[in-house]
């Protein structure tokens, strides 16, 4: 595999990833300006190799990605939930004592 497939594999990823995010779950991780300069990049790239192009995002309409590629987006998804839950109950967390003191 080459370093311009790496990367539109990569970017194709990516691209589920966060259409996923958005119809399925109604939300976002990034910018509407970051996702569409990574579509852009994809397209360019995509112009120049014609990798696999019947599977990507820029020639499909909202979430329906390959199906090999449904699984790992899915897990994906749920390990950023997970990450997301993770985060909100450490913010939330009782410190400790110890944690308390701010100049020793």
């Amino acid at each position: 595999m080459s370093v311009l497939q790496h990367r539109i594999d990569k970017l194709r990823i990516r691209l589920w990833f966060h259409r996923c995010l958005y119809y399925a779950h109604n939300m976002t991780a990034i910018l509407d300006c970051e996702y569409d300069k990574l579509e852009k990049e994809l397209a360019e790239l995509e112009s120049r190799t014609k990798y696999r192009i019947n599977e990507s995002p820029t020639r499909r309409v909202g979430y329906d990605p390959p199906e090999y590629l449904r699984i790992l987006i899915n897990n994906l998804v749920k390990t950023h939930f997970e990450l997301q839950k993770e985060k909100e109950n450490s913010f939330f967390k009782k410190p400790e004592t110890s944690q308390l003191t701010l100049f020793g």
